[in-house]
């Protein structure tokens, strides 16, 4: 995530005022939740599933909008454009880009929970 996106996603967190309590649930969840999105991702690319492919990217996605991790929900709405145009090899390619994406969203909102900002 760049600099300028875990920031954003900091002032998301701190900008709705939820409790460090809050904070570190949703920060727990996202942790779960993303891999599990990515490995449905990653089957419906084997099994060539446009719908499930899409489906999931567009999950991601909303997350990534609500939690303010701008450059993993331009990834995800990448890849759930690619399966909607029926490109799902198209979209392989995006899902390490999605993965890498994912871990440093979920370790803004680790450090978002924690009070403090990553380095940059």
């Amino acid at each position: 995530m760049s600099p300028s996106a875990v920031r954003s996603a900091y002032v998301a967190s701190a900008a709705i005022d939820l409790s460090h309590d809050l904070r570190a649930e949703v920060a727990r969840l996202f942790a779960e939740d993303a891999p599990r999105r990515l490995a449905v991702m990653r089957a419906a690319v084997t099994r060539g599933d446009e719908a499930a492919l899409a489906t999931a990217a567009h999950a991601l996605k909303g997350e990534a909008s609500m939690l303010g991790a701008s450059e993993l929900q331009a990834l995800a709405r990448e890849v759930e454009l690619q399966a909607r145009a029926g490109d799902v090899e198209g979209a392989e390619p995006l899902l390490a880009r999605l993965a890498a994406a994912c871990e440093r969203a979920a370790a803004a909102l680790a450090a978002a929970a924690c009070g403090r900002r990553l380095a940059s």
